[in-house]
């Protein structure tokens, strides 16, 4: 059974307007799902895709499949290219009567970035747009986040009706629950900011003064509108003092609420409330001016608009997890991490599961007892891949491909560190064969290491990384001595037959390639000898100075040293290569003809095939042909992996990463254990 997420998000825009809307949606993207230069920051998880480039071949861009998910979410970002594309235009219609024909599960989210895109098409003319066509450029990112943010909160926790035409109306608005003490005229004062700049907005609140009716019961109105909403505390310097500021905190705990704190102090509190406390929290300074405050309260709903994006998500999402037996069937889910009152409500023995990233090691004991099992879902199998060295074949794909399929860089570096960070919780080694130039994969992959180190306080190996001659020669001393906590290099000498070209090649003449491409090859050898499985992902197919393509050559010598490897297709480049030889198919990238488009390649290869011909060395030549039927002779079946070939069939196609890491986990797994 292939894995069906809660909800993709598919950000639409078309190819000449790249330079105006793929900032937009990185800023998107990075919001919803993750941002890979943040890899321990609280990400809410929202797989995100990008539709903005033709097909190859096509006029136009990939089809967007809404069975895929439970929910899907299309967001046109509209501007006078789009609308002037018939071809683009009919596409996205087809997706908007389709949105609106399924019953409230999906939805089309169309945003007017120039006024003529409210032309974009006449099926498309009733929605009501997204209209930030009149704000000033630096504010266009900021309002689009609120607007889609809400969007998303609303499909997800909102109660939709319907109409006596059968029609499902939207989900009710998201509300706010300003809770304040009337004690203090600053934080009175604050709260009725928030309440006329949330009058502004499309979401709704609740401000007891005006909302509660006369000869209706306080108490209960608070209550019952607490259940509903998301609490904002404005937490001023008297607000603990106030019993029903802290009944309005226990009661959102209590029907397990958002609650977001405004931190408005000016100058202490005598004791503050404990059960205020594991929740996010965000400043407000109340001697701004008027322009500055208001750019705050801004500043402040669309915090709290966030946090209830991740609250209401990550709780439906670890549901859906369990409703498809990734998460046990009888445990506890919780959309925010523990805190003491999760475990004294409990009565007999339970697992808790709760959002990564895991609690640091001094809280996790904090809060462990006999009756209660914490885990999040990266560390609910813990420490099961203990012992095993596990190969990383992960790198860039050509741009130009990455969109094609709908992708980019961010998604490839997101794919990277949470494969990462699944196999270290799980106390695998990682092994990594890849350069050390500062920045990007390598250093965030090495703070993974840190963290699960430093915060769960377990002495998980470095990674190991090969470098060939000659790229350790060049290697900075005091970069590998200051990450030296976390990473182990392995420097491979040359081949023994090399040894007598002892100058670090410069040139780029055919012999310096060659002597590339076999120092390459050994590194490879070395490192296959020494991993117990493999995993593949992206990888280029031009531009490279080995033998073959570098995830190729390491897919080749994984199977031949009858090795499990793991191949994801669904990100292109090498990987998806590798899978249609496998297949019996006569991929494009692993042909002469692509190759040697690239003159120094096509050198290369004359320079290796003779070099080792006059040599008389027991190597086998570049030769394309054979390389494919080699794949093809192998198969499916000798990857070895642990998985059916209706599993690989999903891991060779899924771009979902919270799939990919199942299906690998789950092939690992069975390797470790057979009889399981």
């Amino acid at each position: 059974m292939s894995y069906r997420p809660l909800l993709n998000l598919f950000i639409v825009w078309h190819p000449q307007a790249e330079q105006q809307c793929q900032p937009l949606a990185q800023a998107l993207y990075q919001a919803f799902n993750r941002d890979p230069d943040h890899p321990m920051a609280r990400g809410i998880g929202i797989p995100t895709y990008f539709r903005s480039v033709n097909q190859l071949g096509k006029d136009l861009p990939s089809s967007i499949d809404l069975n895929t998910a439970e929910h899907t979410v299309i967001l046109v970002l509209g501007e006078a290219s789009l609308v002037n594309d018939d071809a683009w235009g009919d596409y996205l219609a087809d997706y908007y009567r389709r949105c609106k024909t399924s019953g409230g599960k999906h939805l089309f989210l169309p945003v007017v970035l120039s006024a003529s895109a409210f032309n974009l098409h006449p099926d498309v003319a009733a929605s009501n747009f997204v209209r930030l066509f009149d704000m000033a450029t630096e504010q266009i990112s900021n309002r689009l986040l609120h607007f889609v943010t809400h969007a998303l909160a609303r499909l997800l926790d909102g109660k939709q009706t319907s109409t006596a035409l059968g029609n499902v109306l939207n989900a009710t608005s998201i509300k706010l629950f300003i809770s304040h003490t009337k004690r203090e005229p600053d934080s009175l004062a604050l709260a009725l900011a928030l309440k006329e700049a949330l009058d502004k907005t499309q979401l709704g609140r609740f401000f007891d003064s005006v909302n509660i009716a006369s000869g209706h019961d306080f108490a209960e109105e608070i209550a019952a509108n607490i259940e509903q909403a998301a609490l904002l505390a404005i937490r001023s310097d008297r607000y603990s003092e106030s019993p029903w500021c802290r009944m309005e905190v226990l009661w959102a705990k209590r029907y397990n609420r958002p609650i977001i704190v405004v931190d408005a102090l000016k100058q202490h509190e005598d004791r503050s409330f404990p059960y205020m406390s594991n929740v996010p929290v965000i400043r407000f300074d109340t001697e701004l001016d008027a322009v500055d405050a208001a750019d705050s309260l801004q500043a402040v709903i669309d915090f709290a608009l966030l946090e209830v994006l991740r609250f209401v998500y990550q709780k439906r999402h670890l549901e859906n997890l369990q409703s498809q037996d990734y998460l046990p069937k009888d445990a506890v889910i919780l959309s925010r991490p523990p805190e003491p009152r999760d475990l004294h409500q409990r009565v007999g023995k339970h697992l808790l599961v709760y959002p990564d990233p895991p609690l640091g090691k001094e809280e996790a004991d904090e809060l462990t007892s006999d009756s209660v099992e914490l885990r999040t879902p990266t560390t609910l199998h813990d420490h099961c891949l203990q012992g095993l060295s596990i190969g990383l074949s992960i790198s860039n794909v050509d741009a130009g491909e990455l969109q094609s399929l709908g992708l980019s860089e961010l998604h490839l570096q997101d794919a990277m560190l949470e494969i990462a960070r699944h196999l270290l919780a799980q106390g695998a080694t990682l092994v990594y064969g890849g350069d050390l130039r500062p920045g990007g994969f390598t250093e965030n992959l090495l703070d993974l290491v840190r963290y699960h180190n430093d915060a769960l306080q377990k002495r998980f190996s470095p990674v190991r990384n090969f470098l060939a001659w000659p790229l350790h020669q060049t290697l900075d001393a005091d970069w590998a001595a200051s990450h030296k906590d976390a990473l182990r290099i392995v420097k491979v000498d040359a081949p023994e037959d090399l040894k007598t070209a002892a100058l670090l090649p410069v040139s780029n003449d055919a012999v310096s390639s060659y002597v590339w491409a076999r120092s390459l090859t050994a590194m490879r050898e070395q490192l296959i000898q020494q991993t117990q499985a493999r995993i593949l992902l992206g990888g280029r197919t031009l531009g490279y100075k080995a033998k073959y393509p570098g995830l190729v050559e390491e897919a080749l010598l994984t199977l031949q040293a009858g090795s499990p490897l793991f191949l994801l297709g669904g990100f292109g480049g090498a990987a998806q290569a590798v899978i249609q030889a496998l297949q019996g198919e006569t991929p494009e990238a692993l042909t002469e003809a692509y190759q040697c488009r690239n003159a120094a390649y096509q050198n290369l290869m004359t320079e290796f095939n003779q070099t080792i011909q006059a040599q008389q060395l027991d190597i086998e030549p570049i030769d394309y042909p054979a390389l494919n039927q080699t794949f093809a002779d192998f198969g499916i079946n000798g990857l070895n992996n642990g998985l059916s070939k209706e599993e690989n069939g999903h891991l060779f196609e899924t771009q979902n990463q919270e799939e990919a890491i199942g299906l690998i986990l789950a092939g690992l797994t069975r390797i470790r254990n057979p009889e399981k």
